[in-house]
């Protein structure tokens, strides 16, 4: 089994969870809090991602895709945005994986 389908079986996992675990599996692998949470999948949801295992394999994505980009490699991590950067962020990740 290579990385990547385990990674997919990890994420798939944690898709799966009910609402209030799955935020907090965000809030303690990325400290991602539940306004920041909210407005993700708002933001998510409004760019189409409607079905819920979708959404939420994509926001996992996102905060990879987050971490990688602020150079962080390996393990549990807090995403900073600042001021007006989720947006930002959101809008590069959409834009560098054309969803």
């Amino acid at each position: 089994m290579n990385s990547g389908t385990a990674t997919k079986k990890t994420a798939s996992k944690h898709c799966d969870l009910p609402n209030l675990l799955f935020q907090q599996h965000c809030l303690e692998h990325y400290g991602i809090n539940r306004g920041v949470f909210n407005t993700i999948e708002l933001y998510m949801f409004n760019q189409g991602k409607v079905d819920i295992v979708q959404r939420r394999e994509t926001m996992l994505d996102f905060f990879q895709f987050s971490l990688n980009k602020a150079g962080i490699r390996t393990g549990i991590s807090t995403l900073k945005f600042g001021h007006g950067g989720l947006v930002d962020a959101l809008n590069s990740y959409f834009q560098t994986n054309q969803i």
